[in-house]
């Protein structure tokens, strides 16, 4: 079936009309984010105005000038840039200007109809464009009367998809009647459809889509569909499935699992589907009846699928599961999406069927895989690096892998990083620092600062007390003391310069991940196994995606270098504000849904707290702020490489040193946990 050109080419993104000069870039960005000049009235153009504001949906991506209350898709743009009103001509030249595929579309395809070209390519019926606007500046607003969540989502979560919220008058204004005094969610599908679900649950509104044309699936976050992802009923279990770090589209319905199945065969090239329907467990059986019918056809379509039930015990969907025990719902989420991936290469062996179909395909049997253990085996040998940090060593060996820490200020992730750098220097390791924040001098400070501590405090023959070292500022001021003095200084810096010769520091600027790699390529190539990147949400990425999608293509094209490259990464991370009062867990990372599925391991610095203290009191937080040394826990929250475990630390943060406390307990006692 022919695809309209011109829903491809609305999806064409800033970035490439950019650089092709359609474009241009105002000098002001608004939240963070790029704004273009607007042709039309010149806004954007000058110190002030704010440009054309863009918003990315499934269908595309919207254009939006304030100044004029106008809306605009890459179609418009093209189309005032060139000057071009015809049609056909518009579509003939974007296909050539940005290589959209001829054999792909068609100008007539009713064939009993010789409509003029204009009639064939009309806009939908409706587009929602203004609305959206409208809609989502009144997001955060009720946000802020709800605690900050709606249904266990955070705004971050919302605004990603373009969630808004829509009163009565907001509604009836674009032809929707509903019961006065009443606010409903909205969720775009594309720029003429959108879900709309009463916040009360009033049963007098009901949940459904809206909108003037077709029906389509639900799928904000371009979920690639040759990986395995999640197919559920309602929009809220899709978002909850993502914020859970997990690929998920939306159906609005199970009975609608025909509508996937249209919407594979349209693509342009059919896609190797492995998905995992994951339908509600309802009292009625409706759901898993649909969940039935849906793999029986997409297995006729020849796509890969298998049904799991999200809880087989509880009748509840993916965000009330979410709202009543997020980290339950994450591990559940983790097992099914590990089993199924069994299932899926089972399938994928079954259906080769003989050698000569995995030729060239890079598919080899497991069974071949087993003899090349022991060569495997013998090259790790005497080669695996240590954290250095007895208990740590223990539990989490260093593997190549992906390697997320994360704490909120004052807990030291980045001197606990450059411990393990110092550790690591100690063995004989080559290591690669890339930091966007702390400058080489002041890890060098930082670096000396702590050597010198310990040094005395492992020197149990020196009677001097270590915490009379000079800090690493009073070292940058030249302020030392009777004990310790700048002579003795320059001398410790000497010997600590003869051991840091294989340790290599890279000032993180504004590089994507690609630039990034190819700047860090030569080092690898010289030995470097171990990289830091401090941290991870500094690096740049598209402009024209959310945060969160950004973070999500950034790790993943550093997930494929570290793999091949058999590389340790350890990245820091951000945790959200509001964690201080919260004990760490995976929601806790700031924006990194991607990177929390990738990571071998996720580590967590925070607080130590006894039987009885609330994590809940800022108070309390702000005094363990002020001890010296501070008590603090790392949490392994995920560990590829065998179970979770809590190690202990006194951090002297004066001091830029991680002591371990190697008497430490294997587990938190109950009451330990504040459940607020």
């Amino acid at each position: 079936m022919a695809v309209d050109i011109f829903e491809d080419i609305k999806k064409i993104s800033p970035m490439e009309l950019e650089h092709a000069g359609i474009i241009r870039r105002a000098k002001k960005t608004v939240g963070g984010y790029a704004t273009y000049i607007c042709k039309e009235c010149g806004n954007g153009g000058g110190s002030d105005g704010d440009g054309l504001t863009v918003t990315k949906y499934g269908w595309g991506y919207n254009y939006r000038c304030f100044k004029e209350g106008k809306n605009y898709t890459a179609v418009d743009l093209l189309t005032v840039h060139w000057g071009i009103k015809d049609k056909k001509k518009l579509a003939e030249r974007a296909r050539e200007e940005f290589g959209l595929r001829a054999d792909s579309y068609s100008f007539t395809e009713n064939k009993k109809v010789a409509a003029p070209m204009s009639e064939q390519v009309a806009e939908p019926q409706r587009d929602y464009g203004e609305f959206y606007q409208h809609v989502q500046n009144q997001l955060a607003e009720f946000l802020k009367s709800t605690g900050g969540k709606f249904r266990g989502l955070m705004y971050e979560d919302l605004h990603a998809v373009g969630a808004g919220i829509a009163t009565t008058a907001d509604l009836k204004a674009v032809g929707e009647n509903i019961p006065a005094c009443c606010r409903c969610l909205i969720l775009p599908h594309n720029s003429h459809r959108f879900l709309m679900r009463s916040i009360s649950d009033n049963p007098k509104i009901k949940r459904g889509n809206t909108g003037g044309k077709k029906r389509e699936i639900y799928n904000p976050y371009g979920v690639n569909f040759e990986s395995a992802f999640f197919v559920v009923e309602g929009e809220i279990d899709a978002i909850s499935i993502h914020k859970a770090g997990y690929p998920a589209i939306a159906l609005s319905g199970a009975g609608e699992y025909r509508l996937l199945i249209k919407s594979l065969e349209e693509m342009r090239n059919k896609p190797a589907v492995r998905a995992i329907v994951m339908f509600d467990n309802n009292d009625g059986g409706a759901g898993q009846k649909d969940a039935t019918a849906a793999i029986t056809g997409l297995l006729g379509a020849g796509y890969k699928a298998i049904n799991f039930i999200l809880s087989p015990t509880e009748k509840y969907d993916a965000n009330e599961f979410l709202q009543k025990d997020f980290l339950g719902f994450q591990e559940r989420l983790k097992e099914i999406y590990s089993q199924a991936n069994e299932e899926f290469e089972k399938m994928t062996v079954e259906n080769a069927g003989s050698e000569t179909l995995m030729e060239g395909t890079g598919i080899e049997k497991l069974a071949d895989v087993f003899d090349d253990l022991d060569e495997m085996a013998e090259k790790l040998k005497g080669k695996l690096l240590k954290w250095g940090f007895a208990k740590l060593d223990e539990k989490l060996p260093m593997l190549p892998g992906c390697y997320l820490l994360g704490a909120l200020p004052s807990l030291g992730k980045t001197t606990f990083a450059l411990n393990i750098c110092a550790n690591i220097c100690e063995q004989g390791g080559k290591i690669l620092y890339i930091s966007y924040e702390p400058t080489a001098r002041q890890i060098a400070v930082k670096d000396l600062a702590g050597y010198w501590f310990r040094k005395i405090w492992n020197n149990h023959r020196d009677n001097r007390s270590p915490e009379l070292v000079p800090t690493a500022t009073q070292m940058m001021l030249e302020k030392y003391n009777a004990v310790y003095g700048m002579e003795e200084m320059k001398a410790v810096r000497e010997e600590l310069k003869s051991k840091r010769n294989n340790f290599y520091f890279l000032q993180g600027r504004k590089e994507t991940a690609q630039d990034l790699i190819s700047k860090v390529k030569p080092y690898v190539d010289s030995g470097v196994k171990f990289i830091v990147i401090d941290y991870i949400q500094l690096i740049k990425g598209d402009d024209s995606k959310t945060i969160r999608e950004q973070i999500d293509e950034t790790i993943h094209e550093l997930q494929i270098f570290q793999s091949e490259n058999d590389l340790v990464i350890l990245f820091i991370s951000a945790f959200n504000r509001e964690n201080y009062r919260n004990y760490a867990c995976i929601e806790s990372f700031k924006e990194s849904g991607g990177l929390e599925y990738t990571a071998d391991a996720i580590l967590a610095l925070q607080f130590e707290y006894s039987s009885g203290e609330s994590r809940g009191n800022i108070e309390k937080f702000q005094e363990k702020k002020q001890s010296r040394p501070r008590d603090v826990e790392l949490i392994c929250l995920k560990n590829r490489f065998g179970i979770d475990f809590i190690d202990r630390f006194s951090y002297h943060s004066a001091h830029e040193t991680f002591i371990e406390k190697i008497d430490c307990n294997e587990k938190i006692a109950d009451d330990e946990v504040d459940e607020d």
